[in-house]
């Protein structure tokens, strides 16, 4: 059981790596989105009433959102056309 416990750890700080961070200044740059995990799957199911098929792109339009839970990790939101998205799905175009 430890040892799952440890890759678990290892594949979240991996994700974290690769996250894109904004700034104030990305504000109006174009990014696009899509889920990057289950837990955000399972985000774009609640918000939308069915999976993502595909990458949806927009505009940034403001950063550092209110943190929400997904699973068991937290995670700050971004707003992309004024939609709250998850910043891990978030990646510049």
């Amino acid at each position: 059981m430890r040892t799952k416990e440890l890759l678990k750890e290892w594949r979240s700080f991996l994700k974290e790596s690769i996250k894109e961070i904004f700034s104030d200044d990305d504000i109006g740059i174009k990014v696009e989105y899509f889920p990057c995990c289950d837990d955000c799957k399972d985000f774009f199911v609640k918000k939308y009433g069915k999976a993502m098929e595909s990458s949806k792109a927009g505009k940034l339009t403001a950063v550092n959102g209110n943190d929400i839970q997904l699973g068991d990790r937290k995670e700050n939101t971004v707003y992309v056309d004024e939609e709250m998205i998850p910043q891990c799905c978030v990646k510049k175009v």
